[in-house]
């Protein structure tokens, strides 16, 4: 039986979000996900890593979904987090208010 240690959903995304404490040298596995990936530093349970290289100024997409837009280039393997993403949560939200 395989032991995936991440959530890969559609195949445009770029990062997939782990189930559990990755560490640094550690393959990322997912169903689904083809390429080989290794943490390039220890990601914590919860969190993304990019499993393709996203320029900056391009979006993350997770489950197939833009959640983001980088503020610096993100290599496989290394984390997406708060330092290196500007979110979209909330986005829609503010949107509407401002039609209102």
């Amino acid at each position: 039986m395989n032991r995936y240690n991440s959530i890969f959903i559609e195949d445009n995304d770029n990062v997939v979000t782990t189930l559990w404490d990755i560490e640094k040298g550690e393959t990322i596995t997912a169903m689904g996900l083809e390429d080989k990936v290794i943490a390039k530093e220890n990601i914590k349970k919860g969190h993304k890593v990019a499993i393709k290289e996203i320029s900056k100024d391009n979006e993350a997409i997770k489950y197939g979904k833009v959640i983001g837009i980088t503020l610096s280039h993100i290599g496989i393997g290394e984390l997406v987090h708060t330092h290196n993403l500007r979110s979209n949560r909330g986005k829609e939200l503010r949107e509407g208010q401002e039609h209102a």
